[in-house]
């Protein structure tokens, strides 16, 4: 507001004895309803409102003036008693100013002013929607008057509204619009063109209006129907599309503002439809009931009036027929009964009163009966003309329904029988028989094809080519040709043909006789090739020599025979069959000297090696001479070497492997000779084993390595290969293919096993040697791991409660059971691990013993002790120490974190999905891992309210109470809290970090199981712990619990492990998180070790990069690989699927960078 001029109008003033002047002051007026630039909407009413005082006068004595840019819109007033004054004006565009002016008794004034935006308003809007100039309007009919307003200002409520006429003038109708601005009248108009206009007038006084011209026509004409299908008193078979058919006229509107409805006296509403273009009118349907119906077309116009037509209609049921015999498609021959069959029924007629006709397209009528009382009608007939034939039968009832069913059957005409020939017509053995068939006539002239089958004296054989071939024939046998017609549909009669097999004679094509060039000391072999093709013919034979026969045999012997060199003999061969036919003929040969014969040859001694000395040894003989030269010619691998009976041999003429060969020759006296060879392979001498050895050699145990060496040589020259196998001789496996072998790497060597070393020596042909050497396994003793300690042990007096911890393993039993023993001096006092200090077993000043022994499975006993004073008596006040692992301290926030630790005893697992998981995916391959330290875990996730103590800052968005898990932060994150966690214990830190809050970056551990302080647990500790000495995927007090199979995606509150117990009681799950958010930790059960959430409600940081690979070898301390992209989360979360919480699960890993409200940590501590 800006305050006006201020201008003195009078002044009051008087005089006392001591010259004292008293001056009026002046009014005070204020605005209170607007401020500057308020908007205020131009053509409505508007209040304002302002106060005015004086403090010299009353309320009562003041007068108030409004002005606009005009002048006075308001007259002066007198204020309310308390100040208040008001002006109501229906704003304008000198409204964009208000002034108001108060004055007093003495006419002192005083003014304030504020400047406004004044609005422009929209007139109202209407939209006819009835009448429209499309429509058809009658002076007997109320015209309805429908329409919308609106304004942009105000509510239709507020608007006022009319109907006027041009004809009728203003119309008498309440125009007022509901909440969403619909006007619905209507009114009886009068005959003739009508100007309809809306208006509408809004609050500011705009007004907007909306009109349309429509004819009144005088009065309304009913339409004019006919019904002309189906016809009045017709029948259909029930389920047939029935059509009705009509015209549909009116006077006063086009064809398609008429409705027609069609109606059944037993169905009622049957469908609806319009006419067309020219008032036809067309319906179908096939759904009316059986039964006789009054069938009603009615035609309706557009207000109403109607003309109605009926026709009485029956629908019933057709009798049904189907034809069983002869089936659809079938053929028949000409002249074969036919036999006709069908199956009949009505659901009103009797059979007997039921008519069923045949007839052919062909033929025409063929019968006409009734069924039998069953139903069935049938005839057989075997008149039929040759052709394609659609036979069809019908049966009517006596209402006139008829049933009719159509078969096509063809009906084939057969071809004649053909005229059958054999050649030759007198046919021996030898003679093929060839048939021929021609002359068959088929009546449809179709293509005939034959058929044939030889019969042997009338009974059928194999043979149906037009070919018999001689080889199938014998003497007498009777061969008759049968030849069958075809038309392709069906056989005509055959015609036939035979013929009787006569003799042939035999026949001799060839005489040979072998050796071809025999010497005076062969057999000779007389061979003929003889053939009859009725019998096997007899031979004869017949040896000459210079025309005398020598011989009648198929063999001559010459030594029996007085016969020199460069004679000829013949041998002459006669066939004869049983009938006295025969042929002959005849072959010679010239004889000449007799070679000597080699008898036997062979290389002795055997086998023959490299470094010997061979012979060739032959016996020879010659019928007409004498032997008068032997020679010998030695060979390796075809080159020759040597001559003579004998040879020497070296690695230098030839190696293991080559062939020997000793080639013999000898010579008669008439220069005739012979050769014969032999071989022998030459044989490897097998390599020698020298030397083996084992080293160590004596007091061996399961955690040595063992080295194995040997030598070898090879007589041959070769380098022998050395191959070393170790063998565990209780069960055959095994151990190791290499020279050395770590004993620690056989889980299943036991103390008193033995085990060998097998060298094998192969030469360079693949012969070997074998020598082994045996050791035993000697037993290893125990060693302590954690070296016997006493907590507390510091400030001891009589009361406290000690406890002895220690833990021992040994090489082959793993982690050993430990006995403890507590002794004051000489005396026994206790056997448990917790012993607690009274007047009964201590006083001051006593040193008090717990000795910790630890016995493997085969008797070796190591122990290991500690000892403390006491130092005070009871009530004495001491030093807690820190047995029970929980860190209290100050970090970079304001406070301190509390936390609950556990101990986890080391040991060995089998890491990677549990034995039987269906659930599991390709990267958690199982392997065994061993921990060879104990750890320190925190019972639970670290909490919101511990984080925010320590760190100073709280980064999660859910808080759920004071146990709440601390999620959205950072693997960065994470390693700082354990970093300050160790800080506030002064231990070591393990990560390295830079930076503060949520920009921290910290760097892993190299070797995380050696650091003193605190960490995030490495992914092997994790599992290792969510396992909790059980072999599933869950700890559950049944037993190791997998996820059955189909139930990893099942996101319902009644999934059951296969131990029985219920997901629901060990996890916050998708199943059972209602709620769908953050959960306090430790409301769950814990697992075996007392850790509590260690799946579902929030995943874990794992100190560990992530790899898609475990491996499957054994590991100890794995800690991952040495950088990566992303770290190892474990556990699942509140949101999670059954399937995600397994303890071996590790396919979603999460950048270090990032954060998640589903991701949360816990702190492990090595115990060193």
């Amino acid at each position: 507001m800006s305050p006006a001029n201020i201008v003195l109008l009078g002044i009051l003033g008087c005089s006392n004895d001591d010259g004292v002047k008293v001056f009026n002051t002046q009014p005070e007026a204020i605005i209170t309803s607007h401020e500057d630039n308020d908007p205020i909407l131009e053509g409505y009413w508007t209040v304002f409102r302002g106060s005015v005082s004086d403090a010299n006068h009353d309320y009562s004595q003041l007068t108030a003036t409004w002005f606009n840019q005009t002048g006075e819109i308001c007259p002066p007033t007198t204020p309310q008693p308390d100040g208040t004054v008001e002006c109501s004006v229906q704003a304008t565009i000198y409204e964009a100013e208000i002034t108001l002016e108060v004055k007093d008794a003495l006419n002192a004034t005083n003014s304030t002013s504020v400047p406004l935006s004044v609005e422009p308003t929209e007139p109202p809007v209407a939209q006819i929607l009835s009448p429209n100039i499309n429509g058809s309007y009658y002076a007997d009919y109320k015209v309805p008057l429908q329409a919308i307003i609106s304004d942009a200002e105000d509510v239709p409520q507020d608007l006022s509204a009319y109907w006027e006429s041009d004809i009728d003038g203003i119309l008498d109708v309440d125009a007022i619009p509901n909440a969403n601005g619909q006007l619905d009248n209507a009114i009886y108009l009068s005959q003739g063109e009508h100007f309809i206009k809306l208006f509408v007038e809004d609050q500011s006084g705009k007004v907007g209006t909306e009109s349309v011209s429509i004819n009144v026509k005088p009065h309304n004409s009913a339409p004019s129907c006919s019904f002309l299908l189906p016809q009045g008193g017709g029948v259909e078979t029930y389920g047939q599309v029935v059509i009705f058919q009509g015209t549909a006229r009116d006077i006063d509107v086009p064809y398609e503002w008429l409705t027609v409805n069609w109606e059944s006296s037993i169905d009622g509403e049957i469908g609806s439809s319009q006419p067309d273009g020219t008032g036809n009118v067309i319906f179908t349907t096939n759904t009316l009931s059986v039964g006789t119906h009054v069938l009603s077309m009615t035609v309706e116009d557009e207000v109403g009036l109607s003309c109605t037509r009926d026709i009485l209609f029956t629908i019933g049921n057709a009798p049904s027929l189907e034809i069983t015999q002869p089936s659809d498609g079938s053929s028949f021959s000409e002249g074969t009964g036919i036999l006709f069959a069908a199956e009949i029924s009505d659901s009103e007629d009797l059979p007997s009163d039921l008519v069923v006709s045949w007839t052919s397209d062909i033929d025409g009528a063929l019968y006409e009966h009734s069924p039998n009382a069953d139903g069935i009608a049938q005839i057989s007939i075997n008149t039929l003309s040759y052709g394609m034939h659609n036979i069809t039968a019908s049966v009517f009832d006596t209402s006139g329904l008829y049933t009719d069913q159509i078969i096509s059957i063809e009906v084939n005409g057969l071809p004649s029988a053909p005229e059958v020939l054999i050649t030759p017509q007198n046919p021996t053995t030898s003679d093929d028989l060839n048939g021929s068939a021609s002359g068959s006539i088929d009546p449809e002239n179709a293509s005939v094809t034959y058929s044939y089958s030889w019969l042997l004296n009338g009974s059928s054989t194999s043979h149906t080519s037009t070919t018999l071939p001689s080889s199938s024939t014998n003497r007498g046998e009777v061969w008759t040709l049968r030849v069958t017609p075809n038309d392709g549909i069906v056989d005509g009669p055959a015609g036939e043909n035979s013929v009787t097999i006569g003799n042939a004679p035999p026949s001799i094509t060839q005489v040979s006789i072998s050796p071809n060039t025999p010497t005076t000391s062969d057999q000779l072999h007389c061979s003929a090739v003889a053939s009859d093709p009725d019998e096997t013919p007899v031979l004869s034979y017949s040896w000459t020599l210079g025309g005398l026969e020598i011989g009648n045999n198929s063999t001559l012997e010459l030594l029996t025979v007085s016969i020199s060199a460069g004679e000829v003999i013949s041998c002459s061969v006669t066939a004869t069959d049983s009938e006295g036919l025969s042929d002959t003929n005849t072959a010679t040969v010239a004889v000449s000297n007799s070679a000597p014969l080699i008898s036997t040859l062979s290389i002795v001694p055997a086998p023959v090696y490299l470094d010997s000395s061979p012979a060739c040894v032959l016996s020879a003989t010659d019928h007409d001479g004498s032997i008068v030269s032997e020679d010998f010619i030695w060979a390796i691998n075809g080159v020759a070497i040597d001559i003579g009976s004998s040879t020497i041999l070296t690695p230098v003429t030839g190696a293991p492997g080559d062939t020997l060969s000793c080639e013999a020759t000898v010579v008669d006296n008439i220069g005739a000779s012979a050769t014969a060879s032999t071989t022998v392979i030459l044989s490897n001498s097998l390599p020698v084993i020298t030397a083996q050895t084992i080293s160590p050699d004596e007091n061996i145990t399961a955690s040595e390595t063992l080295l194995c060496e040997a030598q070898a040589e090879d007589l041959n020259g070769d380098i022998p290969q050395l191959d070393i196998e170790w063998q565990d001789l209780q069960t055959g496996q095994i151990l190791s293919a290499s020279a050395s072998i770590d004993l620690t790497t056989v889980s299943s060597l036991t103390p008193d096993d033995y085990i060998s070393c097998v060298v094998t020596a192969t030469d360079a042909h693949g012969e070997s040697s074998v020598s082994e050497l045996v050791i035993q396994i000697e037993n290893t003793d125990p060693v302590f791991t954690l070296e016997t300690m006493i907590t507390p042990n510091q400030s001891i007096g009589l009361g406290t409660e000690l406890l002895c911890e220690a833990e021992a393993e040994d090489a082959e039993d793993g982690l050993l059971n430990v006995s403890f023993q507590w002794n004051n001096g000489s005396q026994i006092i206790g056997t448990d691990p917790t012993l607690t200090l009274s007047q009964n077993n201590a006083s001051v000043d006593d040193l008090i013993t717990c000795t910790a022994s630890a016995t493997d499975l085969y008797g070796a006993t190591v122990t290991s002790s500690a000892e403390i004073e006491i130092s005070e008596g009871e009530n004495g006040q001491g030093d807690t120490g820190n047995g029970s692992n929980s860190g209290n301290g100050t970090g970079n926030g304001t406070g301190s974190a509390n936390a609950d630790f556990v101990t986890i005893t080391a040991g060995t697992f089998t890491m990677g999905a549990a034995p039987g998981d269906q659930q599991a995916d390709s990267d958690e391959q199982q392997h065994t891992v061993s921990l060879m330290n104990s750890f320190f875990m925190m019972t639970t996730e670290v909490s919101q309210d511990d984080f925010q103590a320590l760190m100073g800052y709280n980064p999660s968005s859910v808080y759920c109470g004071s146990d709440c898990p601390v999620t959205n932060i950072t693997w960065h994150e994470a390693a700082a809290y354990a970093n300050t966690y160790s800080a506030q214990e002064e231990l070591t830190l393990c990560y390295i970090c830079t930076g503060q809050a949520d920009e921290v970056l910290c760097e892993s551990p190299s070797d995380p199981y050696s650091c003193t302080g605190y960490r995030l647990p490495t992914e092997a500790e994790w599992e290792y712990a969510a396992k909790a000495g059980q072999s599933g995927s869950f700890w559950t007090s049944q037993g190791g619990a997998l996820v059955p199979a189909g139930e990893g995606f099942n996101c319902s509150s009644d999934v059951v492990l296969s131990s029985g117990a219920i997901l629901g009681d060990l996890a916050w799950y998708c199943g059972n998180n209602t709620t769908s958010s953050l959960r306090e930790s430790g409301l769950k059960e814990p697992n075996g070790w007392g850790l509590y959430d260690m799946h579902g409600n929030v995943s874990e940081w794992c100190n560990d990069w992530y790899t898609s690979s475990l491996g499957t070898s054994f590991v100890t301390d794995p800690a991952g690989p040495s950088s990566g992209s992303e770290k190892v989360k474990k556990g699942g979360d509140y949101f999670g699927l059954p399937k995600y919480l397994r303890a071996s699960y590790r396919a979603i890993p999460y950048s270090p960078d990032a954060a998640s409200g589903f991701l949360g940590f816990r702190l492990v501590q090595t115990a060193h």
